[in-house]
C-alpha cells in the first residue's frame, strides 16, 4: 500500500509539473547544471502528455524561466530546454525565448518563424509585434511587412492603454 501511495505522488500532475525544475535549479545552485539538464531533458516528453493543459503550461513557464535564468551562460543548453518542452506544449513565452535566441544567433528567418508561432497562440503580443517589425525592417524586401507589424504593435499598445 505505501509503494502504491508513493507513485500516486510521482505521477501526480503537480508532483510533474514542479517537481523536475525545482531538482534541476538545485543541482545548478550546487554547480551541477549538467546534471540539472540530465534531469531536464532525460524524461520522455510521454510523461507529460497527459498532464491538464493549465499544467502543462505551468511546466513550460517552468522550464522557460529556468532555461532563461539559470543557463545565462549555456545559449546552446538554453535552446535544448526550450525545445524539449515545445515538445510536450506549444507556449507563446518558450517561442518569444527561442525567437530572441536565435535572432541573437542572426538566424533571423528561425527568429521570425518562431515569433509567427507564438502570435498564432496569443495574437494580442504588442512585443511580439514590435520586435517582428523592427526584425522584417532589416531584410530586404519586407517593408510592407514590417509597416504592418508596426502598426498591429502601436495599435495593440493603444488598445491596452485606453486610448
Amino acid at each position: 500500500m505505501e509503494v502504491q501511495g508513493k507513485m500516486q505522488f510521482l505521477r501526480g500532475a503537480q508532483t510533474r509539473t514542479y517537481a523536475p525544475t525545482w531538482t534541476a535549479v538545485t543541482y545548478t545552485t550546487l554547480g551541477h547544471a549538467d546534471l540539472a539538464l540530465h534531469v531536464l531533458l532525460n524524461t520522455k516528453p510521454e510523461y507529460f502528455f497527459d498532464l491538464p493543459t493549465s499544467r502543462a503550461s505551468i511546466l513550460a513557464e517552468n522550464y522557460t524561466t529556468f532555461a532563461l535564468s539559470f543557463l545565462k551562460d549555456r545559449p546552446a543548453d538554453q535552446e535544448k530546454v526550450l525545445q524539449f518542452i515545445l515538445g510536450i506544449i506549444p507556449h507563446e513565452s518558450t517561442l518569444n525565448s527561442l525567437a530572441s535566441i536565435e535572432w541573437s544567433q542572426e538566424n533571423k528567418q528561425e527568429a521570425i518563424s518562431y515569433w509567427n508561432k507564438s502570435l498564432q497562440l496569443n495574437p494580442n503580443q504588442a512585443d511580439v509585434y514590435q520586435a517582428l517589425g523592427e526584425a522584417t525592417l532589416e531584410l530586404p524586401g519586407q517593408r510592407d511587412a514590417a509597416l504592418f507589424y508596426l502598426q498591429k504593435a502601436r495599435q495593440l499598445n493603444s488598445t491596452l492603454q485606453g486610448e
